[in-house]
C-alpha cells in the first residue's frame, strides 16, 4: 500500500526537487519550432532552481507541494491567488488523486472565487473535474499549446 500524501507549502529550499519535477513533464508540452536547438525552449528557462526560488519568494505566487515517502511528487502554483499557474503530478504517482489533493488545499486557503487556468490540452479532463471550463479553443503562444479555462464562483 503506497504511503500517505501530504501538502504543505512550497518554500525556497524546493526549488531544486521543484527543477526536477516540472521540467521532465513540461518538455512535452513545447512546439520549440523551426530552427531551435532541443533543451532551449523559452519556457525551460523559467524551470530553473533560481526561477522557482524567486518565484517561491515572491508574493504573487502561492506554492503548495504534495509529498509522499519524503519524495515531492506533486505541485501547484497560484499567481495573484486566482490563476493556476502550474500544476504537476510526477508520472508515477499519476491517478491517486494528488493533483486533487493539491487543488482542494488550495481552494480551502484561498477561498471559493472564480479561477482561471490555461491547461494544457492533455489536462482539460482534470479541470473539468474541478469545475473548470473552456473559455476559448485551444491556442498558442511562444510555442506553447494551451486551452484558457476558468472556474466561476460556486
Amino acid at each position: 500500500m503506497p504511503a500517505r500524501i501530504t501538502v504543505r507549502d512550497g518554500h525556497a529550499g524546493d526549488a531544486a526537487a521543484l527543477c526536477g519535477l516540472v521540467t521532465p513533464l513540461a518538455r512535452h508540452l513545447l512546439d520549440a519550432g523551426p530552427g531551435t536547438a532541443p533543451g532551449t525552449h523559452p519556457l525551460l528557462a523559467t524551470f530553473t532552481a533560481e526561477s522557482f526560488v524567486q518565484r517561491l519568494l515572491s508574493p504573487q505566487f502561492a506554492h503548495y507541494v504534495a509529498e509522499q515517502d519524503n519524495r515531492l511528487c506533486g505541485m501547484i502554483a497560484l499567481r495573484d491567488g486566482s490563476h493556476a499557474q502550474h500544476l504537476f503530478v510526477h508520472d508515477d504517482t499519476r491517478r491517486r488523486g494528488i493533483a486533487r489533493q493539491l487543488w482542494e488545499h488550495a481552494l480551502r486557503l484561498h477561498g471559493d472565487r472564480a479561477y482561471t487556468v490555461n491547461s494544457s490540452e492533455t489536462a482539460v479532463p482534470v479541470y473539468i473535474r474541478f469545475g473548470f471550463i473552456g473559455s476559448s479553443p485551444a491556442q498558442t503562444a511562444n510555442g506553447v499549446r494551451f486551452v484558457p479555462m476558468q472556474r466561476r464562483v460556486r
